[in-house]
């Protein structure tokens, strides 16, 4: 009995959180974290102050399971932000109703919130 309740309690977590298994893109630049939330269709660019969201497409996607195509969608997506093109302000309250990511709600909070448009080089 306690262990069908341990393992309830565990597929509750992960079917709330995620824990990440199925991520992948996680990518590191001057600071700046990429990774892609498979389940909200979202990459999520983040530092120590800020967080960026971009949404995903077939094409993002396929981007992000290859390492070299990934690496470079990384870089232009790094050049956005500094360049802040495509760039519009959000919200924890529009992360959590427009994506029902609580994850990335948990890891923007304390961060300002923003939108990057993808704009493909």
């Amino acid at each position: 009995m306690r262990l069908l309740i341990l393992s309830t309690l565990s597929l509750v977590a992960y079917a709330q959180f995620g824990l990440g298994v199925f991520d992948f893109g996680t990518g590191k630049i001057q600071g700046y974290t990429f990774e892609y939330h498979r389940s909200a269709d979202l990459v999520l660019v983040r530092n120590d102050t800020a967080c960026f969201i971009v949404e995903t497409d077939e094409d993002l996607t396929e981007k992000m399971k290859n390492y070299p195509s990934r690496e470079a969608l990384e870089n232009i997506l790094y050049g956005q932000i500094q360049a802040e093109l495509g760039e519009t302000v959000s919200s924890l309250t529009d992360l959590r109703s427009e994506y029902h990511d609580i994850r990335a709600v948990a890891e923007c909070f304390n961060h300002d919130v923003f939108k990057i448009q993808y704009s493909s080089p």
